[in-house]
């Protein structure tokens, strides 16, 4: 009979241990898809700001010069592009936020220190390159600053360059974007309301992840808008050509005009997923 209780009481206890494990990935589960569609969101919500900041950043780095228009030409100019940008930009978000959770909670015993944060969300960023780089391409096909007739197909199939240089800038955005802003936030007192902590962390994130990352911006832009000619170079090859070309500054062309869309685009990604992480419920 004694036997019998020890066998029971082990089949409970190994009943409840289970139940607890299943809740636990379901919980997690449920966390990475309230994520994504927060990802989604945010994504969408940032482009409405910033396309227009995107043109003018594509335009300096290309020294393309700005033709004078009506108001209405010179809306639906700065907007060229802004729907692949939309459809694109909250998959891109959501596919970081996805990588970086996933990331925290699978491989670091304390899944918010600050290196956890840091490092998982520099991997989400560069897996997202992959995605980000065929989309910047388009848009700059149908911003079409260097004046070229080519094909939508054409365009398409051209679309993986500039890609690696992609997947770099977007792991340090997304390391001082998404990492670093919720170290920063954590030192912040609790007296400080989310949209403060969030304006305040996102705008030092957003000059430093600009001052970092501009430069493979630079490339990527450069390589991008000469993807249909024959002769192609590899990220550190038209790194060190636009060097020779003007200096650093030939590398921080643009800097300016992408600072305000990163520190804009960081400001709204963190007031928007700290609101969804009180409101969603997401751990």
């Amino acid at each position: 009979m004694r036997y019998s209780h020890v066998i029971m009481s082990f089949v409970i206890c190994s009943v409840h241990a289970n139940q607890k494990k299943e809740i636990e990935r379901s919980k997690q589960i449920i966390d990475r898809i309230k994520e994504v569609s927060v990802g989604m969101f945010a994504g969408v919500a940032q482009v409405v700001v910033d396309q227009p900041l995107l043109y003018k950043k594509n335009a300096t780095q290309l020294h393309a010069s700005m033709e004078k228009k009506r108001v209405y030409q010179m809306v639906r100019m700065l907007y060229k592009g802004g729907l692949i940008n939309a459809s694109t930009l909250g998959i891109i978000t959501a596919v970081q936020l996805a990588v970086a959770g996933g990331m925290r909670n699978s491989l670091f015993s304390d899944p918010n220190s600050a290196w956890a944060h840091i490092s998982a969300t520099y991997v989400g960023g560069f897996v997202s390159g992959v995605l980000s780089g065929p989309a910047e391409y388009m848009i700059l096909h149908k911003q079409n600053f260097n004046k070229t007739d080519f094909s939508f197909a054409t365009a398409l199939k051209s679309s993986h360059h500039g890609m690696l240089a992609a997947c770099l800038r977007d792991g340090g955005f997304a390391a001082f974007c998404f990492g670093l802003t919720s170290v920063i936030k954590v030192h912040m007192t609790t007296r400080d309301q989310e949209v403060v902590k969030g304006v305040y962390a996102g705008s030092i994130a957003g000059v430093l992840s600009t001052g970092v990352t501009h430069p493979f911006d630079t490339i990527k832009t450069h390589l991008q808008n000469e993807g249909h000619l024959r002769t192609k170079k590899s990220t550190w090859a038209k790194g060190v050509e636009l060097y020779k070309r003007g200096g650093i500054q030939e590398l921080y062309k643009g800097c300016v005009w992408r600072g305000m869309r990163v520190i804009s685009g960081t400001i709204i990604m963190s007031i928007i997923y700290d609101m969804s992480k009180k409101y969603a419920y997401i751990s």
